[in-house]
């Protein structure tokens, strides 16, 4: 079956399957243990403002900070919504352009697919 005549065609779908993503985000960390081990009352050190400047990730006293990389695994199953439009090259080739929106779970997160292929129709 050829495609339509017309050069742009546009669509929507559903879809669902199975899929994993790893997200990752950087972090900037700082050590604590020396600014609360210079606290006057360490079996406390939450009162310190120095040691709650820290825990909050300003740098005391010429503190560094850390960059960390922490990644989140995300999914195992989806459910997608998907749009995009075709461009009919003859009577039997397209090319698509595709945006997919992916709701992942059990362990949640949105993520954006967009895609680029080629249909072929025989």
């Amino acid at each position: 079956m050829p495609l339509t005549n017309r050069s742009w065609s546009g669509f929507v779908g559903l879809g669902a399957g199975l899929a994993q993503i790893d997200a990752k985000a950087d972090h900037q960390v700082v050590d604590c243990q020396a600014v609360a081990d210079a606290n006057t009352t360490p079996a406390d050190p939450a009162g310190d403002a120095a040691f709650d400047a820290c825990r909050q990730g300003t740098p005391v006293n010429g503190q560094t900070t850390t960059d960390l990389d922490a990644w989140k695994k995300t999914g195992q199953a989806f459910v997608a919504i998907h749009g995009g439009a075709l461009l009919r090259l003859s009577d039997r080739v397209g090319a698509t352009l595709d945006l997919n929106v992916l709701f992942m779970t059990p362990a949640t997160a949105v993520a954006f697919e967009p895609a680029l292929g080629m249909v072929f129709t025989p």
